[in-house]
Order: structure tokens, then sequence, then C-alpha cells
């Protein structure tokens, strides 16, 4: 078991692997099954080890959080029933105006996104948060894009734990300026 899975002593290979896919260029192939990785639990165990990886590879730091498969039908078509989350690391963050590169992705896609900074941390409590609860805790947003890499990924054979696995397929977003005061988003 390596220092960054708790659940699933398999993470470590599975990351290792990952680094090679990315460096490598190749497009995705769902793999969870193939790794053992059965669990979502599981998956995010391998993201948090591949994440370590990469922030290791790249001199960079956690910047944030992604949510991926946030409506109904995205969810739907990856046979689940709640949002999945990625890491951001700050050396893909990026401000508007930017110029990116596309010799690093494979298949390079982008989503437009709303990015909200948080003020404080949201305390573990014995509900669901609230609307309330929520934009208590919310500092800032700003109009964002999503930058993913689906690495040519064939939809039809998709499965979420391997899209977890693999960050969620983060590449990174590029921010406008955040505003503390808007309108209804």
């Amino acid at each position: 078991m390596t220092e960054y899975s708790t659940h699933f002593a398999d993470a470590a290979p599975v990351a290792d692997w990952l680094m090679q896919e990315h460096a490598h260029r190749r497009h995705f192939e769902p793999f969870a099954a193939t790794y053992g990785v059965g669990s979502m639990r599981c998956a995010y165990d391998v993201q948090q080890a591949f994440v370590a990886l990469q922030a290791s590879a790249r001199h960079a730091a956690r910047a944030g959080y992604k949510i991926g498969l946030t409506s109904a039908s995205m969810q739907a078509m990856c046979g689940i029933d709640t949002p999945v989350a990625g890491v951001v690391l700050d050396d893909r963050v990026h401000a508007s105006g930017a110029r990116l590169a596309r010799a690093g992705p494979v298949r390079l896609g982008i989503e437009f996104e709303i990015a909200v900074r948080l003020g404080r941390d949201l305390a573990p409590i014995d509900r669901p948060f609230s609307l309330a609860d929520i934009e208590a805790a919310v500092d800032a947003v700003a109009p964002a894009i999503e930058i993913v890499d689906d690495r040519a990924c064939d939809y039809k054979s998709l499965d979420v734990f391997s899209l977890v696995a693999d960050n969620a397929w983060n590449a990174g977003i590029v921010l406008g300026e955040f505003r503390t005061s808007w309108p209804a988003l």
C-alpha cells in the first residue's frame, strides 16, 4: 500500500501505468476491470496516487477541483447517479487570454463552466449541504473554460471507474476575473 492510498493496495502500480499512458499519448481505453479498480473508492485512490505522481513530475501543487458528469444525461451514459471530481494542479491554471499548445493532449475538448472560489471550508455535517450552506461559503465566482483531454476515448466503452482514476480527464482550466458580487448564475 502506498502513502497515497488507504483502501486500494494496488493504486500505485495503476498510477504508474497511467503516467506512462499519458507520457506516450496513448488513446484512452477502459482499464478499471483489468487492474481490479472495482469501486469509486478504489478509483479515487488511484486518482490520488496518479495526481501525486503528476504533481511531483511537474513540480505542481493542488489548485482546486473540477466536478464532472453533473447532468443526468451524462450520468446515465456512465451508469452512475452522482457527479465525479478531479484535481486541478496549479501549472494548468491559466488566466483569460492564455495561448495553449495542442502538443500535449491527445484529443482536446473544452467545456464552459463557472469557477467557484470558496472563502471557507465546508465542515462535514450530518445532512446534505443546503444551497444556503454553499452560498455562505462562496467567496467569488468567475467564468471558466475547462480543458479536457479524453485521449480519443470511444464513449461506447467508457466506464466511470477508469474515468475517475484518470483524474476525470482534467487537462486544466482557463479562468476569467473572479467577482465577489454576481448576478443569478
